[in-house]
């Protein structure tokens, strides 16, 4: 029986459209730009090779000694969120009617994922945030992460459902039990880890439905 339910933050609990994300990467291009004293073009190539070699410009400047993490974290994350996001009826309602106990489990900062809840107008129905530090910085993928998040909810992977946009997080979530949920807009094949694939969040209450049927 599912208990937990493990929402990523950005581009999962809002649409990629609303561009959030885009202005995120713009900062931190802008960052590299300015801190490392590179083009435009080569702070590009470095986020890039960062999010390929690490999986997240987090983990990269985690490991990049030229780069204070806590002062890039800062940089990139104070954005005025409230100009993209907007309260959300729909997406509190659906929250609402899951009876399950609701997480969010991210690679960013605390203080700015609850200002992205604040500004979606669900943060009520959360009972934590496991961010970035709360990982120590090693964040999603990494395997150490899931099974840090699943010892503080005091819960087994089964337990648990993760939905992410991002289908590379998922596959050590599925390892460890967990039924697993992709936001995908785009659709297309996928991989063997992915349960689910939906391509509006909003579908989620009737694809938990009727996973708990066939269990």
């Amino acid at each position: 029986m599912i208990r937990h339910i493990l929402f990523d933050l950005d581009n999962t609990l809002y649409a990629p459209q609303a561009g959030l994300m885009d202005e995120l990467d713009r900062r931190i291009v802008r960052y590299f730009a300015e801190e490392l004293g590179l083009r435009l073009p080569e702070a590009v190539r470095r986020q890039a090779e960062y999010c390929w070699q690490y999986g997240s410009c987090t983990e990269g400047v985690l490991r990049d000694a030229e780069l204070d993490l806590d002062a890039f974290l800062s940089a990139v994350h104070d954005i005025p969120v409230e100009q993209y996001l907007a309260p959300d009826p729909r997406l509190d309602a659906l929250l609402r009617r899951l009876p399950q106990e609701k997480w969010i489990f991210t690679n960013a900062p605390q203080e700015y994922a609850r200002r992205v809840l604040e500004a979606l107008g669900v943060a009520h129905h959360f009972r934590g945030i496991f961010d970035i530090r709360f990982m120590d910085f090693v964040g999603k993928p990494e395997p150490t992460a899931y099974r840090r998040v699943l010892e503080a909810i005091g819960a087994r992977g089964k337990e648990c459902l993760m939905v992410e946009d991002a289908v590379a997080n998922l596959a050590p979530a599925r390892a460890l039990g967990m039924t697993t949920v992709w936001v995908t807009p785009k659709g297309g094949p996928s991989p063997p880890w992915v349960g689910v694939a939906l391509s509006d969040l909003m579908e989620l209450e009737s694809a938990l439905r009727s996973k708990e049927d066939g269990s």
